[in-house]
């Protein structure tokens, strides 16, 4: 909703009219059916990535800013997914282009909140994934690889559901 998706440019109108209680913001899925080209995957390290990953960010401070009575949490959450590897062998660099841009989440979210001198922090978290062939952080233990070293800046998010799909997971 906040986002032009072919330019990834902050869609300014709809941040205005944001009348609803906000305690968390949700990144979007990794591939729309409707839009082949609106893809967006933390397993993927290019110019593209990093800046859906800068302007929903960006969006959620704005948003914050703008209408600071609805954002109803001290530390709003921003929940992006882990992302998809291209295929079986590809995990483990999968995992290594997630940390790069786990990485720039980190740095991102810190320029961004001096830039917006809010009260509020938005906390980047890693959302663990279900049991699905190629999607990286399925378990505690991948998580916490991707995010080591940056634990004080990103987080995890737990979803119960998908856990509950990863045996012993």
């Amino acid at each position: 909703l906040f986002y032009n998706r072919f330019e990834w440019k902050i869609n300014d109108r709809m941040v205005k009219s944001i009348g609803v209680p906000i305690s968390s913001f949700h990144a979007h899925v990794e591939k729309s059916p409707f839009l082949g080209r609106y893809t967006f995957n933390l397993c993927e390290a290019s110019p593209r990535t990093r800046k859906a990953i800068k302007g929903q960010l960006e969006a959620a401070y704005r948003i914050a800013d703008a209408h600071p009575k609805s954002v109803m949490t001290d530390s709003p959450v921003m929940v992006f997914h882990a992302g998809v590897a291209r295929d079986d062998e590809d995990r483990e660099a999968a995992l290594l282009r997630l940390r790069m841009n786990i990485e720039f989440i980190a740095a991102t979210n810190k320029l961004l909140y001096e830039k917006y001198g809010c009260d509020r922090k938005v906390i980047p978290t890693i959302e663990n994934s279900p049991n699905e062939r190629r999607w990286i952080c399925q378990t505690l233990d991948d998580c916490g690889r991707a995010i080591s070293g940056y634990s004080d800046e990103v987080k995890l998010t737990l979803d119960y559901g998908h856990a509950m799909t990863v045996r012993g997971g």
